[in-house]
């Protein structure tokens, strides 16, 4: 329950009722719960009862003494008194019974309370790279770092580069360097270019390209984000799903190259 809706139990005006602060996480000290009231109307009705019952017992003892000095008989008095001392035996009772079921509660709760901060203890803190080499790991796929400790996965034969840092909760996968092309071949480079282009609009994958002027060619690469949080189900699927849908980005970049230089060849004949 968020500390908004227990103010809603103070005012009708949540926001102005002197008890909710943003940046306080605790509980609000105005605040009773649906429990809590119920406990206390039930504590109430008991009391009422047993007060109900002390004053009728009160009388009824009053009476009994009243009615045995009348006819001057004590028995009389024992045969009022006997219901009133199984009454109190039944009470003691209870009151024994409320005070084993309480103990054993708090005992519970105890117990209840190691076994939270022993399973907190237990659990490690998961961030966004340690999550990232459970899904790896989950692939059986070896990985290594870089110089500037980014991840180097290596699937079905292909090499990506996994940006990923504790602070943020998304992840970058590069496909670096799997297309090169001369820049001396002027048609085959604005081939490429609409390629890219096409290929950009019509897949999820980003596709870009840099020119390496000491190789003197244009190299291709594939980018994909994902948002990435370690309560993420399935983790490892949906890695794998991206190295996939990565790799068919290399079949749809070079039909599209067939399609254009297709269409060239047409309207040049």
């Amino acid at each position: 329950m968020t500390k908004m809706s227990q103010c809603a139990r103070c005012m009708k005006d949540r926001r102005k009722c002197g008890h909710y602060r943003d940046e306080n996480d605790t509980d609000c000290p105005q605040y009773k719960s649906a429990r809590q009231d119920h406990d206390e109307e039930e504590f109430n009705q008991k009391m009422g009862i047993a007060t109900i019952i002390s004053c009728g017992g009160l009388v009824y003892v009053v009476f009994a003494l009243c009615f045995a000095a009348y006819f001057e008989n004590p028995i009389v008095y024992y045969i009022f008194a006997i219901p009133i001392i199984m009454l109190g035996i039944w009470r003691l009772v209870k009151y024994i019974k409320n005070r084993k079921l309480k103990k054993q509660m708090k005992v519970n709760n105890i117990n209840m309370k190691d076994d939270m901060e022993q399973m907190d203890i237990q659990l490690p803190d998961s961030t966004t790279r340690t999550s990232l080499m459970v899904a790896l790991r989950k692939l059986n796929l070896q990985y290594e770092f870089d110089d500037n400790q980014n991840f180097i996965v290596t699937y079905q034969g292909e090499h990506f580069r996994i940006l990923a840092d504790n602070d943020k909760i998304w992840i970058q996968v590069q496909d670096l360097w799997w297309y090169e092309a001369s820049l001396d071949d002027i048609d085959n480079l604005a081939l490429l270019h609409r390629a890219v282009n096409e290929c950009n609009i019509r897949d999820a994958n980003k596709m870009v390209y840099t020119y390496n002027q000491e190789e003197h060619e244009v190299g291709i690469h594939t980018l994909r984000d994902l948002l990435w949080l370690p309560q993420i189900p399935g983790s490892d699927q949906y890695l794998q799903t991206t190295f996939d849908t990565m790799l068919r980005s290399h079949h749809f970049f070079f039909r599209m190259m067939e399609n254009l230089r297709r269409e060239e060849f047409e309207k040049n004949n």
